[in-house]
């Protein structure tokens, strides 16, 4: 359902989506909620496609839309990018690029280090058994 998959990708639940967006409490749940099912009147349903990032038309048939577009950025990506709202993925990935380090490089770098770390503290507890005299467990 397309109210629903947008409230997904928004990220939030049902009334904190409505409250943020200053929508009557179950205006939303009142359409998605499979007991309810109700239909929204038609300034209502326009103020919830609004709210949803969604677009509300009445009017004669419109052209299809080139398929070839790349979808849309989501909200959260953009913003968090600080991009505008027709950024594109191009403009995402040169934001990304622009980094001095990718968080995947900076992230090997750390489980590598952490290895390291690991090896060296158990190779210190070996050599300490050793010294108080007990044997080395991996000798057995």
């Amino acid at each position: 359902m397309l109210v629903a998959d947008a409230l997904a990708r928004s990220g939030k639940g049902i009334l904190a989506f409505e409250l943020e967006h200053r929508l009557k409490p179950s205006s939303i749940k009142a359409i998605v909620s499979p007991a309810l099912r109700q239909t929204p009147s038609i300034d209502k349903a326009e103020m919830i496609a609004q709210a949803l990032g969604l677009e509300f038309y009445i009017g004669p048939p419109r052209a299809v839309k080139d398929q070839d577009a790349p979808p849309p950025l989501p909200p959260r990506l953009r913003a968090r990018l600080h991009l505008p709202d027709d950024a594109t993925e191009a403009d995402a990935l040169a934001v990304l690029d622009a980094l001095p380090d990718s968080a995947h490089q900076w992230l090997s770098r750390r489980a590598a280090l952490t290895a390291d770390l690991h090896a060296a503290s158990a190779a210190l507890d070996r050599a300490a058994r050793l010294l108080d005299g007990g044997a080395d467990p991996q000798d057995r």
